[in-house]
């Protein structure tokens, strides 16, 4: 049987737009949302009459949860893990969503982050699902929504108990391990920081500009919280030897204030706290919170730390390592030769790790090449990449 390649897969995902709303810019509402590439993969399972579950996470936001292999309820499964989501088009120079080939790239949104690895993931499965290889996996792969806001997607997929995943409303399955698919150009990924965000906001009173001394300016507060976050930064940097395993904390977004002539009554932060490997978020959050504690605001003035608006912690080597193990087989068998590297950038399997699933990074592209103005993958790699699954999933 001739199957279809993932470049075919991947040009049709790629014109289906599917930008995540969280923090999107201006654009119009028709491209958010991750609906059209649910419903296409929805199709594609019903097509190649795969086992499929459809998991509401948001609304009009589903995780797409497709299962083959052996019926035998004990055999070993392996979870696929890649979400369906891509971020904004602003600024972008290539046409996000014509998907066009050239010198070997295809280029558009999603190209490199993350549909590249879904079209590779969807040329394995089907292979799997029609050659069934006699010492094959079961294997769940699941298309989740939202990675790149706040990763609701991949908490809805956990199960109950730890180290069980859902595949539909009243079965759950415990994967041996679990392949997250990020640009890693073929390589592993087996470590990288977890992020925390939190929203401060400073309290104050408001009133006339010509007469700031009777009210209690927030945005002088939040001024003095600024300065301390600054030297915090410091002093998480100061406690690890480099900057990819450092934790890190900035303020990448603050507003208040109403009008030029109003002393102003609130003024809001958005703090993003990167977790070092050596760190956890509990510790990070209990470090903020006395340093808040400490700060003098000023008379009149108050401020108040949210819950995380996002929490993932970070994905460290060890408790992994079966998944490395059987991943850097099969790319070995493939390639001849396998990598592994830790970065700085957060992804899924951290939750899936954190939830008792050995978890690792792995497929097609450069990172240098997510998120970019002109984004484009290698074919070359995304059909390497399904040669590669196809090997990891056959036993």
């Amino acid at each position: 049987m001739k199957f279809t390649s993932a470049q075919r897969w991947l040009e049709e995902l790629v014109r289906l737009p599917s930008i995540n709303p969280g923090g999107a810019g201006k654009v119009d509402p028709q491209l958010h949302g991750e609906k059209r590439v649910t419903d296409w993969l929805e199709n594609w399972a019903k097509s190649k009459k795969i086992q499929y579950f459809r998991q509401n996470v948001l609304p009009d936001r589903d995780n797409l949860v497709m299962v083959v292999g052996p019926d035998d309820p004990h055999a070993k499964a392996q979870l696929w893990e890649v979400h369906q989501d891509t971020v904004d088009i602003a600024g972008m120079t290539v046409p996000p969503f014509e998907a066009r080939v050239q010198d070997g790239k295809l280029f558009g949104r999603g190209a490199c982050d993350v549909k590249g690895s879904m079209a590779s993931m969807l040329a394995a499965l089907e292979r799997l699902h029609y050659e069934r290889p006699q010492k094959a996996w079961k294997i769940v792969l699941a298309c989740t929504v939202d990675e790149e806001h706040t990763f609701q997607g991949v908490q809805a997929l956990r199960g109950n108990e730890r180290g069980f995943i859902r595949v539909n409303d009243s079965h759950q399955l415990k994967p041996e391990f679990a392949v997250v698919a990020e640009p890693s150009q073929l390589g592993l990924i087996t470590a990288h920081k977890g992020v925390i965000r939190w929203y401060i906001r400073v309290e104050g009173s408001a009133c006339h500009s010509s007469t700031p001394h009777l009210g209690s300016n927030a945005i002088y507060g939040a001024a003095k919280i600024a300065s301390r976050i600054a030297v915090l930064h410091s002093e998480i940097q100061q406690k690890s030897p480099d900057a990819i395993s450092a934790g890190s904390i900035s303020l990448t977004q603050i507003s208040g204030g109403s009008a030029p002539n109003i002393v102003p009554s609130e003024c809001t932060l958005l703090l993003d706290r990167r977790i070092g490997f050596k760190e956890c978020t509990e510790e990070a959050e209990n470090q903020l919170k006395t340093i808040l504690a400490q700060i003098d605001l000023g008379e009149g003035l108050r401020c108040e730390l949210s819950t995380p608006i996002i929490r993932c912690p970070a994905l460290q080597t060890q408790g992994n390592e079966a998944a490395e193990n059987h991943v850097s087989k099969a790319v070995r068998q493939i390639l001849g030769n396998c990598t592994s590297t830790a970065v700085a950038f957060g992804t899924d399997a951290s939750t899936l790790a954190e939830h008792g699933i050995p978890s690792v990074v792995f497929g097609p592209g450069d990172i240098r090449q997510a998120h970019t103005r002109d984004e484009w993958i290698n074919l070359s790699e995304v059909e390497s990449a399904a040669e590669i699954l196809f090997q990891l999933g056959s036993g």
